[in-house]
């Protein structure tokens, strides 16, 4: 139903809309996820984007592995100046546990079904 502006007002919506836009902003989130890590860490399946900030000690962001993960997609960012590095554990493009050297430098990953690839 519209109200006088012409607007459909969320107390409007049909229910099974209701529950279809439910799961779609679930989705959303879930493909979003957003963790910020200062110590080691293995990436969880829903995770999209990891914030790794060593700025008390290095430390390693370890891939899942990307065997059957056709597609999945993973950002991990260093926040931190200074020497501590960030080692994304696992190996990519053919390196084995690659490190993110400077601050704000970033590394998209993404899985061919087998192995994972640097598409920064």
């Amino acid at each position: 139903m519209l109200n006088p502006q012409g607007v459909v007002g969320d107390f409007d919506l049909p229910i099974p809309f209701r529950n279809w836009l439910k799961t779609i902003v679930s989705f959303i989130k879930s493909r979003y996820k957003v963790v910020s890590k200062t110590a080691a860490y293995t990436v969880e399946e829903e995770v999209y984007l990891v914030l790794a900030d060593a700025a008390g000690a290095g430390f390693t962001v370890t891939l899942p592995s990307a065997t059957n993960r056709l597609g999945r997609e993973i950002i991990i960012k260093r926040m931190n100046a200074g020497g501590n590095l960030v080692t994304i554990g696992g190996t990519v493009d053919g390196t084995v546990n690659p490190t993110l050297g400077a601050q704000h430098i970033k590394m998209v990953v993404i899985s061919d079904g087998s192995s994972w690839m640097d598409i920064t």
